[in-house]
């Protein structure tokens, strides 16, 4: 792919981030976006117990986490974060493949597993559907694993923060078939054993991630769900915890540097967005989870450059994110950067087979050679675009 060349400030970042518990229900025609919203809060929310396996506290003096869990499982789980991160999902879903050879009555590999497929859902890839199956197959594998562990006594704080988690993941299959007040219920009982976790073990700061962005959607969400009790507004006290996890969490940073970036973002705070935004991809560039926030703060405010550079930065050759060099083009586009908008319409078509998008690159090249004054080749792209997409067929030569 051709690189382009910064013209200012242009690092930045991607993401959505959705509710669970609270069930993010506006109406019918929302479904989808509550899919969505809900999915990527599943994913954040429990991004952190990787870290978690059925075993007592070891005896000693040993802190968080390796009071729970060997230095060798810690080194796996952070390696497995980072390669999400990356987007090297294979790889990472590998680890835990390797660790369900060696216990294979864990639910700890069943739970990376599914933490992985969904952020890579997340990424709105071609892949999707593939990976929303594999999603409802790992459920089933989790679901089992939380029935034999609900049966056994004593259960640590470790083991109540795993079925929050396998709870929290089924709320999102409740969600996905439209069983809304399901979906909540798995979300309460989830919030119960976070706490519960919390309780028993107070140095696992990663809860306050969980906590704090259930205060902040519950919050924002509760005048959705009629059958709640409506509370008071916990928006600045969740977002200030989901900060103490970032300070002194261990599993839940890269989750919580995505969240507040998210959150800059919906609560329009956005010098505070761009600040953190351009940091945190300093740190992990690759990750689409970390750009779409940051690339949405400087659309608001017609920095059409840097959020174009923001999305095209984003693709790394993967044929299953095209999307951001269409998303790339629009705001090149937009900001009248017509060298720009046509190298990332370019890039997006070098892919294959031709699609929806397709038709909107090729109309994206009309309007960019019809603005450099060449009619002929401004209508031959706009053929192309309404022989993928008839429905383009009035759409002005201007958008």
């Amino acid at each position: 792919m051709q690189p382009l060349t910064n013209k200012g400030n242009s690092n930045s970042i991607l993401f959505k981030i959705w509710w669970l518990s609270t069930s993010y229900i506006q109406d019918v025609d929302n479904h989808k976006a509550s899919i969505l919203f809900f999915r990527t809060f599943v994913f954040l929310l429990f991004f952190p117990l990787w870290g978690l396996v059925h075993v007592s506290p070891l005896h000693g003096a040993e802190r968080f986490p390796l009071n729970y869990i060997s230095p060798e499982q810690d080194r796996i789980i952070l390696m497995a974060e980072s390669l999400v991160m990356e987007r090297r999902y294979d790889e990472a879903m590998g680890l835990f493949d390797q660790m369900e050879k060696e216990e294979p009555e864990s639910i700890l590999p069943s739970m990376g597993r599914l933490l992985i497929l969904m952020a890579h859902s997340l990424e709105k890839g071609e892949t999707f559907e593939r990976i929303e199956k594999e999603i409802l197959a790992e459920m089933k594998k989790n679901t089992r694993l939380l029935k034999k562990m609900k049966d056994q006594p004593d259960l640590t704080a470790w083991d109540h923060y795993i079925m929050g988690g396998s709870l929290g993941a089924q709320g999102l299959y409740e969600l996905e078939h439209q069983r809304y007040v399901s979906a909540f219920m798995h979300g309460i009982s989830a919030l119960s054993h976070f706490k519960e976790a919390r309780i028993m073990d107070p140095e696992i700061h990663d809860v306050d991630f969980a906590t704090g962005l259930y205060k902040y959607f519950r919050s924002v969400k509760t005048r959705y769900l009629w059958f709640l009790p409506l509370i008071h507004d916990q928006r600045l006290e969740g977002i200030e915890e989901i900060r103490t996890a970032l300070g002194k969490g261990h599993y839940a940073v890269p989750a919580c540097k995505i969240a507040l970036i998210a959150l800059a973002e919906k609560e329009g705070r956005d010098l505070e967005g761009i600040k953190m935004g351009e940091a945190f991809l300093k740190e992990g560039p690759k990750c689409l989870l970390i750009r779409d926030p940051l690339a949405k703060i400087y659309r608001r405010r017609s920095q059409w450059f840097d959020a174009g550079m923001t999305y095209y930065n984003g693709y790394d050759g993967d044929p299953s994110i095209r999307w951001v060099l269409l998303e790339a083009g629009r705001d090149f586009l937009m900001g009248n950067d017509l060298t720009e908008a046509e190298t990332a319409f370019q890039a997006y078509l070098s892919g294959s087979p031709p699609d929806s998008g397709a038709a909107q690159a090729h109309l994206g090249l009309s309007r960019i050679y019809h603005r450099k004054g060449d009619p002929s080749l401004s209508q031959q792209e706009r053929a192309w675009a309404v022989k993928l997409d008839p429905e383009l067929r009035n759409s002005p030569i201007e958008n």
